[in-house]
């Protein structure tokens, strides 16, 4: 699983406010376990989290809805 460059400025998978520490952490976290492929973001989306394998399917993503709130 990747951290996506765009989802890497959203705050759902900001844990350190280091941008670098953000990615270690991220990098070095298990392989999951499994993904629902396919899996894409909606248009408009902000993907978050990707895999990291050919095939790049989104793992999250996150778009506003209604008044501009956020949701996954």
């Amino acid at each position: 699983m990747k951290l996506d460059a765009d989802g890497a400025r959203n705050e759902i998978v900001r844990i350190f406010r280091d941008p670098v520490l953000n990615e270690q952490l991220w990098s070095a976290l298990p392989e999951l376990q499994w993904v629902a492929r396919p899996a894409f973001a909606k248009p408009g989306a902000t993907t978050l989290l990707y895999t990291d394998d050919l095939r790049k399917d989104a793992v999250a993503a996150v778009q506003n809805y209604g008044a501009g709130a956020s949701c996954t």
